[in-house]
């Protein structure tokens, strides 16, 4: 099983979901003093893989685990009650999913600062010289006159092209504690993963119960 662990997270943002029975470890400090449980403890940690599940799934015991070594991929672990006659609680989490956002066209404008303006009028004067007067009706007229002015500036003004962005929308409780325990989270887990001491896990460990501290209290 060991083995497998190590393979699954060759896969970019894999998840690892699974009942696998330590029933002796502590996941607030992370320990066991039993031999098998602590060579799954050191995969995790040289796999830099999280365990996200902080409720007892069957009884006392935190067996069904899942594991991600990705920031921010698993959100909102929750526990509820077993289903039909299983003796293991359900357990549910959120993970985000962007979608593909349609590109948008870009937005021609007219740098007028550098328009040719002695060339605009001549184009106008040009295109409308004799042909005002054959018009027959009011709307013919502004019609005739704007397309002219239309033509004239495309030829004589230089473009700018701005780029439309879309700014992302955050949820209304997203306030300024959570940025700071974001920040903090991906800080330490930075740390932990350039040097994983015990010094810089239970850093990123106290920084993640921190982290979801505030997101319960904010929501």
């Amino acid at each position: 099983m060991l083995r497998e662990i190590r393979e699954a997270v060759k896969i970019k943002n894999s998840i690892i979901v699974d009942d696998f029975n330590y029933p002796h470890i502590d996941w607030v400090h992370v320990t066991s003093g039993q031999d098998a449980e602590t060579k799954f403890l050191d995969t995790l940690n040289d796999c830099f893989l999280e365990q996200l599940v902080q409720e007892p799934t069957r009884g006392e015991a935190i067996l069904d685990l899942v594991l991600s070594g990705a920031q921010d991929l698993v959100q909102e672990v929750t526990i509820t009650g077993p289903l039909g006659n299983s003796d293991h609680n359900i357990k549910t989490f959120n993970i985000p999913v962007v979608g593909r956002i349609p590109q948008q066209p870009n937005t021609v404008t007219f740098n007028l600062k550098k328009g040719n303006y002695a060339k605009i009028r001549r184009l106008v004067q040009q295109k409308l010289k004799g042909t005002v007067t054959k018009v027959k009706s009011l709307q013919a007229a502004w019609t005739l006159f704007k397309d002219t002015i239309i033509e004239a500036q495309l030829k004589c003004t230089p473009h700018i092209k701005k780029h439309c962005r879309r700014t992302k929308k955050e949820p209304p409780w997203h306030n300024n504690h959570i940025k700071e325990a974001v920040r903090d989270k991906k800080t330490s887990f930075k740390k932990w993963k350039s040097n994983p001491s015990e010094v810089n896990r239970k850093k990123h460990k106290h920084c993640q119960i921190k982290y979801k501290n505030v997101i319960r209290k904010a929501k």
